[in-house]
């Protein structure tokens, strides 16, 4: 849990600074990256807080006796969600799993579409 809090304190500060300023240079390009990031984290952290409710939540996935176990395979379902790449090894088990991995598919276009508009519109200020 503390985890998520700290993926979420991070997310609120870096989009604070990315989203709100007018002028884009480097570290704004490089903190929408960080912010990507930082939201396809906390994906994983919410995967691994469902993976404890529910052991069978996610197919291929074995619920190992410590998160550590499980934080690279979250993580890699949470990216391949994010992406809408698709799946092929993992996929959701459980309704609760269905229903945060199409709200994260839905973030992760929002996401592209808001800060690629929101570079656009800067850039012609």
């Amino acid at each position: 849990m503390s985890l998520l809090a700290f993926f979420y304190g991070v997310f609120h500060s870096t989009a604070h600074h990315i989203l709100l300023s007018d002028h884009i240079d480097n570290n704004k390009l490089i903190g929408s990256v960080a912010l990507f990031l930082v939201m396809g984290l906390s994906w994983a952290a919410v995967y691994l807080l469902i993976l404890e409710i529910n052991p069978n939540a996610i197919l291929g996935i074995e619920s190992a006796s410590s998160w550590g176990e499980n934080f690279s395979e979250m993580t890699y379902f949470s990216f391949v969600t994010l992406t809408t790449l698709g799946y092929g090894d993992y996929s959701p088990n459980s309704p609760l799993a269905e229903v945060f991995v199409y709200l994260e598919a839905i973030t992760g276009v929002f996401y592209m579409a808001v800060v690629v508009s929101g570079l656009v519109n800067a850039r012609k200020r």
